[in-house]
């Protein structure tokens, strides 16, 4: 049974009423300003592996998709935030990554064919510098207000994953912030993402006769666990036995011809660090 051609079947025959669907859960909860997702593609089935709320890779799209980036972006702001004029972006602290650079200066054109005067900040300086191009001011506050190069930010577009902890800076002010700050990585989890993810793949598979496993990873969470002292082990082992094994019967049930695989994530990690694969 080829799985993909039968998921390609269900979005050719039926986009209208895929569309709506979607339509319908936007109007109930409100999507990010943007995110972007890691897609695995097994020739069996096609899921999201991880999804990034901060995301980059701006500076990889098609003029095409930068100007629909443009008009999104148009659309989204004037729609949630009518008097911003002065937008902020916050990008992560990586003055060598020149691809993670091309990537700021590629958003920064998309906000501001937008319409709006963008500049970007920067948490971690005190004077403004010249990275590849790109001007980095530093940040400060002025009663509630957020002030970069001396002008009151209306808007923070934020760009930076927050691996190292909410700033301090930025819960002084009223400013609005997209994605807010609750979404960093010092809190949110992958395994609670992938349980809401579970619930929308399941009332999809629903609404579109589509079993959910081909386009959800079945995924377990372990908690607290250290390879170096060892500890939590049990429950790594104990979780990947039971998702071989549910895999193993999904093969069965598909007539796949393969020998199942797990990843083991970091709940919170980033930037693809810490993966392995275990077969047992």
């Amino acid at each position: 049974m080829d799985v993909i051609k039968k998921l390609a079947s269900v979005i050719t025959t039926q986009p209208d009423e895929i569309q709506a669907w979607f339509a319908k859960a936007y109007g109930i909860n409100t999507p990010l300003f943007y995110s972007s997702v890691d897609i695995r593609n097994s020739g069996h089935k096609i899921a999201p592996v991880d999804t990034n709320l901060f995301p980059a890779g701006f500076h990889l799209l098609s003029k095409k998709a930068t100007k629909r980036a443009v008009i999104r972006t148009q659309d989204i702001v004037k729609s949630r935030f009518p008097n911003a004029e002065n937008v902020l972006l916050i990008p992560e602290s990586h003055d060598r990554n020149a691809a993670y650079l091309q990537n700021v200066a590629a958003l920064h054109n998309i906000v501001q064919k937008a319409g709006y005067n963008v500049l970007i900040g920067r948490l971690d300086i005190d004077a403004t510098m010249t990275l590849d191009h790109l001007t980095m001011h530093p940040i400060t506050t002025e009663k509630n207000n957020l002030l970069c190069d001396g002008q009151v930010m209306d808007l923070v577009i934020m760009n930076n994953d927050l691996s190292a902890g909410k700033p301090e800076l930025l819960t002084q002010v009223t400013t609005p912030i997209i994605p807010p700050l609750r979404l960093g990585w010092y809190q949110r989890k992958k395994s609670i993402h992938f349980q809401r993810y579970e619930e929308v793949c399941y009332h999809f598979g629903k609404a579109f006769n589509v079993d959910p496993w081909l386009i959800n990873p079945i995924s377990k969470d372990c908690g607290e666990v250290n390879f170096k002292s060892k500890t939590g082990l049990e429950c790594v082992a104990r979780n990947v036995e039971r998702t071989l094994d549910q895999i193993a019967k999904k093969y069965q049930e598909y007539d796949i011809v393969e020998k199942p695989y797990v990843f083991i994530k970091a709940d919170s990690g980033t930037y693809g660090m810490g993966i392995m694969v275990a077969e047992s």
